[in-house]
């Protein structure tokens, strides 16, 4: 993850500017890998810094500046600063990937690992067949196949993602929906993957 930092202190030189991330829940699973500061962060000029996890089964030190001159005094201090909470979603684990034959990738995963979903989005939320693909193309961070992103019919649609999990392994996405000026947009998720646990969380997305 990506971090871009401005040092808003006119009196203070930050130095490694390190973001600490921990995450909600203590076993999920995330590890941090490597972690990069922003060397320096002079007043009003911008810098980056980067956090990096893995999936497993730094100080800030800001200098007093005179306001007047930009000059840091030569010793330091440790302080902190909150920053806002970084929400990680099932997304962020899958990368949209292009298959040329869906169908074909499909019948080769088999039912074995599917995992089979209703759901329902209303009106305000869903006005079109468009906006519910668009939806769940952007819940799943799934890429859309053999034209399926933009429904040619008005009331049902089938469409048909891919993408690729955490580990490297396949997972498809099949939802036939329909749609009603009244209530919505109603539709049908199923999910085919070489683990079910991975469907079973790929389905959650939508929840």
């Amino acid at each position: 993850m990506q971090f871009n930092c401005t040092n808003t202190l006119n009196d203070q030189l930050l130095e490694e500017v390190t973001i600490v991330m921990q995450p909600e829940v203590d076993d999920i699973g995330l590890v941090e890998v490597v972690n990069i500061p922003a060397p320096k962060l002079q007043y009003n000029n911008p810098g980056v810094s980067y956090v990096a996890f893995k999936k497993d089964d730094p100080d800030d030190f800001p200098l007093d500046c005179d306001p007047t001159s930009g000059e840091p005094d030569e010793e330091g201090f440790e302080d902190e600063y909150q920053v806002e909470d970084v929400e990680l979603l099932t997304g962020d684990y899958i990368l949209p990937t292009y298959i040329g034959n869906f169908v074909e990738a499909w019948e080769q995963l088999g039912d074995e690992n599917e995992v089979v979903e209703t759901f329902a989005l209303d009106k305000d939320r869903a006005p079109s067949l468009k906006a519910a693909c668009n939806s769940i193309i952007e819940l799943l961070s799934m890429h859309a196949v053999e034209d399926t992103a933009t429904p040619k019919s008005n009331t049902v649609h089938t469409l048909l993602v891919s993408g690729t999990f955490l580990g490297g392994g396949c997972v498809l996405a099949r939802s036939r929906m329909t749609f009603s000026p009244t209530t919505g947009v109603a539709f049908e998720l199923a999910v085919r993957s070489e683990n079910r646990n991975v469907s079973q969380v790929v389905v959650g997305a939508i929840a």
